[in-house]
């Protein structure tokens, strides 16, 4: 066999090996991109940040169908309880996971009267859906009742979404206002949380959240 045609040869051997090793890489490749659609881990070992979403359609939503907070609720609420007053039973929510979905809510709003607005109580329902990084806080509103008068709002054409994280047990999120909920637990079958709700205007908020455990 003369030089000239050993050396078409071994250039043939190169280009088919070639071919194989970009095949393998791009199958390779290929199984990484369709296993990170489950959850988002960095090359260097990042903790997965596995996203919640929420279980309604909010472009076809009929407010009817969510559970609002009520007076009922606002009426055992107290706006100074927190983890350090809760029963020896309590068990804190420390994963987000445990705190995703929906939730009854009331929040009383300047509660000593100190702006000229005055007290008032908003009955909601808030919607937590993210990831511990990028968490999503809906409050779809039901009513609010002013403290002085006594007069109920309609609020239900009212919606308002936060955007924040989760970190050490606490949600902090933003809107044009400033949410704070500092306390998740469960206890005798309930989950709680307790928070601050600063609104543009600098009026304070104390938020409370209730509903059925999810665990027990």
């Amino acid at each position: 066999m003369s030089v000239k045609a050993k050396m078409s040869i071994r250039l043939l051997c190169a280009v088919l090996i070639s071919v194989v090793i970009a095949a393998a890489l791009s199958g390779c490749s290929g199984n990484t991109a369709k296993d990170s659609g489950k959850s988002v881990a960095s090359a260097t070992g990042a903790a997965d940040q596995t996203e919640y979403y929420p279980g309604v359609d909010y472009d076809t939503l009929d407010p009817s169908t969510l559970d609002y907070g009520d007076e009922e609720i606002a009426a055992g609420f107290s706006y100074t309880d927190g983890w350090k007053t809760m029963s020896p039973s309590a068990q804190r929510l420390s994963d987000f996971s445990s705190v995703v979905g929906s939730w009854k809510a009331v929040m009383i709003s300047d509660p000593e009267n100190k702006t000229d607005k005055g007290k008032f109580t908003d009955y909601f329902n808030v919607e937590i859906s993210g990831s511990d990084e990028s968490v999503k806080v809906v409050f779809n509103r039901d009513k609010r009742i002013i403290g002085s008068t006594g007069e109920e709002l309609d609020l239900r054409a009212a919606r308002s979404e936060h955007y924040g994280r989760f970190e050490k047990g606490s949600i902090t999120a933003y809107s044009t206002n400033h949410l704070s909920l500092t306390d998740f637990w469960s206890d005798n079958g309930m989950e709680y949380a307790v928070g601050l709700y600063s609104w543009s205007d600098r009026t304070e908020g104390y938020i409370g959240l209730i509903r059925e455990s999810l665990t027990e």
